[in-house]
């Protein structure tokens, strides 16, 4: 017998008085309530799942509590630069991506603890993240309106000084509110939907931004949950209720979606509003694809039945605003074994470097910016896309050639021994070539002293 559990959590102002479950597990066919987990405040997009841990993001301090989805306890809280608008975790289970109010997104790798910052990549605040099956692309959405489309390897390459998105999508008018991609090989091509403000919910490939279809529905979309075969997504409303958008439903003899002949028309979705009242704020389609499980403003998780778009049932009911809901992978296959799970305790993520810049004076294997500073002119060179370590070399107050001379051989063989992390080849025969040119000036400047120190002491000499 196959399993669903779903996994809900709540979120409430710093006004409301009440002492409920923050995150809850629950059983989809039984409707029981398996596990309850208190201590977080999770504001809507701030919830991620692997196949060991859930990742909780807290709506009022930049934290993310970490728990053991298999002993259901605190295993740690994780304290970031900066907060989070939207946490999610890639399908491999090997990332965690999480957006700011800033336009930045930082991706943490969950088995090496490497995390990585990347530039602003949007004006305003990113507001959802997708990612397809493998992990490998990583779709942002932003209220500048924009979806930019990136290359996850690309993202976490340090050796890049500038990073480009592989793509971006600019057809909503207003913010872009969530994202949804559908799985790979259902369908002529991998599958991204965009819901805005706009209330348009508009239609993609994802791997070559192919416009496909816009569609025009009945109010502003705030969640989106996409049909696993493709055939249709379900957008949960601000307005309250649930709209389906049908791919492939004949509208004006506009039937197939793929068809470019009818790519720039838009279609008005005139379907028949699910419930209504609460605003909607998370949705998710069962494994099957034929119930889709919602949860509202006031704290109901609703069942519906997609077929004939009614509620089954209303399968629990929380004292707090339900702003996230994730369904994990169904149990209970009877011709595959259950996977045996070691629970990793996960390292903490690297990312003191980047709070405090210049603060080391031994290099670190996590660091990814490098500043070396000479006594004459100094270079300094960088690997932008990583959090930061220095290397500082000043100059002394004792006067000499000899100890210039040492301050030099010792950024020499600082900037040798990290040589590996440089931006390949090219960028190593360039500081090689600095560093040559560097020593011509010192010796020129050697011998300005050597002539000045002598001068003094004849100088002296005479006095005397």
């Amino acid at each position: 017998m196959l399993t669903e559990t779903l996994l809900l959590a709540t979120t409430r102002t710093p006004t409301d008085n009440v002492d409920a479950p923050s995150i809850s597990l629950y059983n989809l066919h039984t409707s029981t309530l398996t596990t309850s987990l208190k201590r977080s405040q999770t504001s809507s997009s701030g919830l991620a799942i692997t196949k060991t841990h859930i990742f909780a993001q807290q709506s009022d301090k930049p934290v993310i509590n970490i728990y053991s989805l298999f002993t259901s306890l605190l295993e740690t809280s994780v304290s970031f630069p900066e907060p989070f608008t939207v946490l999610s975790a890639s399908p491999c289970g090997l990332y965690l991506a999480a957006g700011t109010a800033t336009g930045r997104v930082y991706i943490w790798e969950l088995a090496s603890a490497r995390f990585v910052a990347t530039p602003p990549l949007h004006l305003q605040k990113i507001t959802a993240l997708a990612w397809d099956r493998t992990g490998a692309i990583l779709a942002v959405g932003s209220e500048d309106t924009n979806v930019s489309i990136w290359s996850v390897a690309a993202l976490l390459d340090i050796r890049q000084a500038a990073r480009e998105p592989l793509r971006v999508l600019d057809r909503h008018i207003h913010a872009v509110t969530a994202l949804a991609i559908g799985p790979a090989g259902s369908g002529p091509s991998e599958l991204l939907v965009t819901a805005g403000r706009d209330k348009n919910v508009i239609c993609w490939e994802l791997h070559t931004g192919t416009h496909l279809r816009t569609y025009m529905i009945q109010g502003v979309p705030l969640c989106l949950a996409m049909d696993p075969a493709e055939r249709a997504v379900y957008t949960g409303l601000e307005e309250g209720g649930v709209q389906m958008v049908e791919f492939q439903a004949t509208q004006s003899g506009k039937s197939d979606m793929y068809e470019g002949e009818f790519r720039d028309m838009p279609v008005q979705v005139t379907g028949e509003v699910w419930g209504g009242g609460a605003k909607v704020l998370t949705a998710q389609v069962g494994y099957e694809g034929n119930v889709l499980v919602t949860g509202d403003e006031k704290g109901e998780c609703a069942v519906w039945d997609v077929a004939s778009g009614g509620m089954v049932k209303s399968l629990c009911q929380m004292k707090a605003p339900l702003s996230n809901l994730l369904i994990l992978p169904p149990t209970g296959f009877a011709t595959t074994a259950e996977p045996t799970i070691t629970v990793p305790t996960l390292p903490k993520p690297k990312y003191e470097s980047i709070l405090a810049a210049s603060s080391s004076t031994t290099y670190d294997p996590s660091s990814y910016t490098l500043t070396i500073s000479l006594p004459t002119s100094t270079p300094e060179t960088t690997t932008s896309s990583l959090s930061t370590s220095s290397f500082t070399t000043s100059s002394r107050s004792t006067f000499g050639p000899e100890n210039d001379m040492e301050e030099i051989l010792k950024g020499a063989r600082e900037m040798k021994a990290v040589k590996p992390a440089l931006a390949g080849k090219q960028k190593v025969e360039a500081l090689e070539a600095e560093l040559a040119g560097l020593y011509q000036s010192y010796e020129r400047l050697a011998e300005v002293q050597k002539k000045t120190w002598q001068g003094m002491v004849e100088l002296a000499g005479e006095k005397e």
